[in-house]
């Protein structure tokens, strides 16, 4: 039985050892993913929000109907988008 274990024991190390680094990969793959999506929404509230706003009222001025819209990042791994939809009259 010893000589088992001492066969098997490097093996079963090594297999634990990646387990481990696959999680530690994991974690470090989900903190990134939460950092870029929260440096887009600090980007889409401080920057781009306020000058599609600005647009908007420019369109609006000259007699376009319109709306900023923001989608966040969602659960189901959409990207987050920015639009400025504008209703033309004809």
């Amino acid at each position: 039985m010893e000589d088992l274990e001492r066969e098997l024991g490097p093996l079963v190390d090594e297999f634990n050892k990646k387990v481990s680094d696959i999680k530690t990969e994991d974690e470090d793959k989900q903190k990134r993913q939460d950092q870029l999506k929260n440096n887009f929404g600090n980007l889409t509230n401080d920057i781009i929000k306020p000058v599609m706003n600005q647009f908007k009222t420019f369109l609006e001025n000259k007699g376009n109907d319109c709306d900023v819209i923001i989608y966040p990042v969602t659960t189901s791994g959409v990207d987050p988008k920015v639009s400025l939809r504008i209703h033309t009259k004809i």
